[in-house]
């Protein structure tokens, strides 16, 4: 299985995904992988980039690997159904001006 995984991170930041597998029936599914060092006080918190979130909504075989408790760590794999039932707010935003030299 594992020549069935590419880490796509080291090939293109802008994947919008860290990996891609395979499932054993050959399928592919896509991995974005999220750390937290807290325990998690039963929430789960993490920053996702907007190119990260429009993947995962657009592709129902994405999942996102939610790590944390790092000094104990903890998996919790959620899958797209249920990544799009989170509340999500907007933390930041892009400025794109032209300068005018005169």
């Amino acid at each position: 299985m594992q020549k069935k995984v590419e880490k796509t991170y080291l090939l293109n930041e802008g994947a919008g995904y860290d990996i891609k597998s395979y499932d054993f029936e050959g399928n592919e599914f896509f991995i974005e992988v999220k750390t937290n060092k807290s325990n998690g006080n039963n929430r789960i918190k993490f920053y996702i980039s907007a190119n990260e979130d429009e993947f995962i909504c657009k592709h129902k075989n994405a999942y996102t690997y939610y790590i944390y408790d790092l000094e104990n760590p903890k998996l919790r794999v959620i899958n797209q159904k249920t990544y799009l039932s989170y509340f999500k707010k907007p933390i930041n935003y892009e400025i794109d001006q032209e300068i005018i030299i005169s």
